[in-house]
């Protein structure tokens, strides 16, 4: 959109293989993510820079031009010069708002850990022997706490600043990683 607005075009015909970016668009799905919500509301306002902005959603396999494109990304790009109209986009469209949390200093390790270094339980019984059987299952080296498995190395616990840090360094990059659950869950304990 923005190297057909540096162009001046008036009118753009857009297409997707993708039905969620087309209804996100459209506004019959709903954006729940942020990032998603940001990366709509861009495309909703860059389209208002257009006459006419249509945005549809083709299959896969007919979606010749952008298989074309990304051969295009690996090859030798000097002999299109002046014949294609090409753009590397190397940062995400959106900018990144960073927001401070205010972090309470109890988490899910908090029970845990005050058993296993000052002997302190909850007064509930039930709670009590529930914190003394998970404490067998972890240990902490070095003021860090980790998971102990049979068949694992030991696993780092994170709070929840480390867990949100280790989330975006996996969905990082030009478009992310879109892993189901258990596929994220192996490559962040990798």
């Amino acid at each position: 959109m923005e190297l057909a607005r540096s162009l001046k075009a008036k009118h753009l015909r857009a297409f997707s293989d993708s039905m969620l970016v087309v209804k996100h668009f459209s506004g019959e799905y709903e954006q729940r993510d942020p990032r998603t919500k940001a990366y709509a509301t861009k495309v909703k306002n860059a389209s208002l820079s257009f006459e006419t902005f249509e945005l549809s959603q083709i299959g896969r396999e007919n979606n010749i031009w952008a298989d074309a494109l990304s051969r295009l990304v690996s090859a030798e790009t000097q002999s299109l010069i002046g014949s294609i109209y090409l753009t590397e986009v190397k940062t995400p469209s959106i900018e990144k708002k960073e927001c401070l949390e205010i972090h309470q200093g109890t988490d899910w390790m908090t029970p845990i850990r005050n058993f296993m270094e000052k002997g302190i339980l909850p007064l509930d019984q039930s709670e009590a022997l529930k914190i003394k059987c998970r404490a067998s299952s972890y240990t902490i080296i070095n003021e860090r706490m980790y998971r102990r498995s049979v068949s694992q190395p030991l696993l780092r616990c994170l709070n929840i600043e480390e867990q949100h840090q280790v989330l975006e360094v996996v969905h990082e990059g030009i478009c992310g990683e879109h892993l189901a659950g258990r596929s994220l869950a192996f490559k962040i304990l990798r």
